[in-house]
């Protein structure tokens, strides 16, 4: 299966620098299935959502959607 949107080895810490808010994630969601990321405020959930659509990049990692990479 090829997924729809696939995240690999991907860290974003805000600024730059400091802690970051998502560390090395992977993950990968095939057309038609549904996932959910659940946690506490602050863990990181809505950049991951930021990150899949390119209001936000990466500063390492690869974040793929339809088959294009996204980033700057």
């Amino acid at each position: 299966m090829v997924p729809f949107v696939s995240l690999v080895g991907v860290t974003h810490a805000y600024g730059g620098t400091g802690a970051p808010a998502v560390d090395g994630m992977t993950i990968a969601v095939g057309e038609g299935e549904f996932a959910a990321i659940v946690g506490p405020s602050g863990c990181g959930k809505s950049t991951v959502m930021k990150l899949a659509t390119g209001l936000q990049f990466p500063q390492a990692g690869t974040v793929t959607v339809a088959g294009a990479r996204v980033g700057a």
